[in-house]
């Protein structure tokens, strides 16, 4: 959170905006999305809306001076965007640089020899959706709200009301969505993820299909975003960062078969580690493969034959023995 002159106060981070200055940031993220405006004009109504600002209300006088201040504030509003070079255009910048570069622009960045050769580079504006919380707690849908599960992270420590199977349907559908962009995976989906306990998810997605479009994409991003967090920013990544090793390898189930691979490992019944914690669940995936990593080791087996079998790079091969 950030204060200017003990008056504004503003969020920087997703994980610190309301469920209503999250709605109203999707908004205008799918506007951007769509062409229709600018990452610009998207931080300027951003910070406007948030500090309750009103534009109208600056005097002629003022006007020049608010708009410099706008430019200047809106410049440090990076939690929403990334900046993507093409590949291999950043291989040779220093790692640091190269990180400060995926959410800043080079003339806002302390001079550097390097950034001259940047700032000739193309480069394009894309959202940057990963985030560890669930900003969207409740939808409401014909006055009624539905709350929906918890995800957050307390001392760096993933809590999370997610099943384990309420996390891999919602992941499949989440997958059929992208594919083919038919509507009616996102409704299951946002039926999966908010459905009452006491009503069963197919009968829900009735009333979920009236849910507002924009908080729909919402759910959708919001999803995305805890996705692409678990994938690249925890010790669960090496589930999702490996190569497909063949159809036999029992080492590389989906998740919904992972469910039943670790019921006949004798982890409990069908439902009973489809009730897993989510977490749990993915404890448990990350331990069958740091032993088979282990158990191939005692045998003896090559690292090259290891990473063959597993999918595994060289690099997760050595971090794990």
């Amino acid at each position: 959170m950030i204060t200017i002159n003990k008056k504004y106060q503003y969020p920087n981070q997703w994980e610190e905006l309301s469920s209503e200055q999250y709605l109203m940031l999707v908004l205008l993220m799918l506007e951007f999305m769509q062409g229709n405006i600018s990452a610009q004009e998207v931080r300027l109504a951003y910070f406007l809306n948030v500090s309750n600002i009103n534009p109208k209300a600056i005097t002629k006088r003022n006007r020049e001076r608010f708009n410099e201040n706008m430019f200047r504030i809106t410049r440090t509003l990076n939690f929403m965007f990334r900046y993507e070079y093409p590949d291999g255009a950043l291989d040779e910048i220093d790692p640091k640089l190269r990180k400060a570069l995926a959410k800043s622009l080079p003339s806002d960045l302390f001079d550097h020899v390097e950034l001259q050769y940047v700032k000739k580079l193309k480069r394009q504006t894309l959202p940057d959706f990963v985030f560890a919380k669930n900003l969207l707690p409740e939808i409401e849908i014909a006055g009624k709200k539905y709350p929906g599960y918890i995800f957050e992270l307390h001392d760096e420590i993933i809590h999370t009301t997610l099943t384990a199977e309420q996390y891999v349907n919602a992941n499949l559908l989440y997958g059929k969505y992208i594919d083919v962009r038919n509507p009616s995976y996102l409704d299951m989906m946002v039926a999966t993820l908010y459905c009452p306990k006491e009503t069963d998810t197919i009968s829900f997605t009735e009333t979920a299909e009236k849910l507002d479009h924009v908080a729909k994409q919402a759910v959708f991003i919001c999803f995305q975003a805890i996705q692409t967090f678990l994938a690249t920013r925890t010790k669960y990544a090496i589930l999702w960062n490996r190569k497909p090793t063949g159809k036999e390898d029992k080492f590389s189930l989906g998740l919904s078969d992972s469910i039943y691979s670790l019921s006949s490992a004798g982890y409990g019944s069908l439902t009973e580690v489809s009730q897993m914690p989510l977490t749990a669940f993915f404890d448990l995936l990350l331990k069958n493969i740091i032993d088979a990593v282990k158990t191939l080791r005692d045998m003896e087996v090559k690292k090259d034959e290891i990473a063959e079998k597993t999918g595994l790079s060289l690099a997760q091969i050595n971090k794990i023995i």
